[in-house]
This record gives structure tokens, sequence and C-alpha cells, in this order.
């Protein structure tokens, strides 16, 4: 058993290195991280989703917001944002490859009927830059335009984003789970610790 167990603590040791090497990516990847927020104004609870470009053709993509800013940890969602009159929400993200083009708006009350606040009407001109923007103001619902259906698919592709996030945390912390485990267990055994 003691074999074992020193053979699996040694076939940690490039999953380790994976680790570091993925954290110090996180942390480069903070010099691209920015924030806007969004503002409810509406007397009505409503539902946000920003949305951003990739790309010269304008493919819409939900935004890869963070949960933290340094080291760049995905957050565990990207859109779908609640807010009741008067509330607000600020969200980072990392505006490296991606402009930010839009927030996809529905009334709580109607969440089928989708609207859209345009945030940059060209968005594959000067690309990649931060929001244009410190602050989106929602204050009127009947002012905005209606989502055409690549805005609809962004806004639904957001509730997959914590898949990411998931992903990204399990790579970076797993690999040192395991080895505590498999250390202290070397440790109980007798093994090498």
């Amino acid at each position: 058993m003691r074999r074992l167990l020193r053979i699996l603590k040694y076939a940690t040791y490039p999953f380790l290195a994976l680790s570091l090497l993925l954290l110090l990516g996180m942390a480069f990847g903070a010099a691209f991280v920015t924030d806007f927020t969004v503002e409810n104004r509406t007397g009505d609870t409503i539902v946000v989703t920003p949305v951003g470009t990739v790309g010269p053709d304008g493919r819409r993509v939900p935004l890869p917001v963070k949960m933290l800013a340094w080291p760049s940890v995905s957050a565990f969602r990207s859109g779908g944002y609640r807010l009741a009159p008067g509330a607000c929400v600020r969200i980072q993200y990392d505006m490296d490859d991606i402009n930010f083009s839009e927030i996809v708006v529905a009334a709580a009350a109607e969440p089928r009927r989708t609207l859209q606040l345009v945030t940059n009407p060209n968005p594959t001109t000067n690309q990649y830059r931060g929001p244009m923007q410190p602050c989106y103001v929602i204050d009127d619902l009947t002012g905005l335009e209606a989502a055409p259906p690549a805005m609809q698919a962004a806004a639904r592709a957001a509730d997959r984003q914590w898949v990411i996030a998931v992903v990204e945390l399990s790579l970076v912390l797993g690999p040192w789970v395991a080895y505590a485990i498999i250390s202290r267990m070397a440790r109980r055994g007798g093994g090498p610790s």
C-alpha cells in the first residue's frame, strides 16, 4: 500500500505544475479585467444579461464574467442578474478578445419577451476595448428594441457558463486537494510524507 501511495503522490506532481501554470495565467489575465454597472430605474423587476461580440464576423456570445479580478477567476454565472427597481449590479469581465456590445433585458413578469440595450453600436471596429461608459441605466423598457435571435441565444448560453468556472477551479485546486489527501494517507499508513 505504501508503494502505491508513493506512486500516486509522485503522479500528482505534473498536475501540481499545471495548476501553478494555470494560476500564473489567471494572474496575467487580470490585466484585461474591467467592469461596468447596470442600474434598474424602471418600476419593475428586470433580468439582465450582458452580451459581447467576438471576431470580425460579429458573433454574439456571453461575456466572460469574472468572480475575482485578481487572479482572474471565472464567475459561476454570466447573466440572468435579477434587479429589483432601484437596484444595480457591478459586472467585471475579461475584455481580451471580446467587445461588450449589448445588454439583453427581460421584465421579470414577461420573461419570454426579450429586449436589448445596445452598448456599442459598432462592436467589430476597434476591437478589443473596455466598455464605452462605466454605468448603463435602464429606465424605460418601451424605449428598448426587441433582441434578435443571436442575442437571445447568447443570453441563454450565459446560463451554462458555470461549467467553465467549475472546470477552471477543479484544474487549479483539484491537484492540491489530491496531493494533500494522498500525503495524509501516506503519513497515517507510515509511508512517505
